[in-house]
């Protein structure tokens, strides 16, 4: 689902803190997030070529779901770590704007 330009921004400022996403990737992020129903996004960052943002909606409940992966044959302790910490506060914002957009 598009997602509001703020909530974007939101989404791409977890992204920068917790998975190196690079800041000038943000405006094409927001633009696109803003303006298609692209429901993934390749931004690297520290989660190598395949550090991928996924964003879901699911219409029958109306609830967001966004989350990282990397490659698998990219994952490492340390990756895993930082995927589990960014999809904890993707699942965070998702969950305030489910609640939000269902008012």
């Amino acid at each position: 689902m598009k997602l509001t330009k703020e909530i974007a921004n939101k989404v791409y400022d977890i992204l920068v803190d917790t998975a190196g996403a690079p800041e000038n990737m943000r405006a094409n992020f927001i633009y696109l997030q803003s303006t298609s129903e692209i429901g993934e996004y390749r931004f690297q960052g520290y989660l190598g070529f395949g550090g991928k943002f996924w964003n879901n909606y699911y219409h029958f409940d109306k609830k967001f779901d966004f989350s990282v992966s990397c490659y698998r044959e990219d994952e490492n302790e340390e990756r895993r770590h930082m995927i589990n910490i960014t999809n904890e506060k993707l699942k965070q914002l998702a969950n305030e704007i489910s609640q939000s957009h269902s008012s």
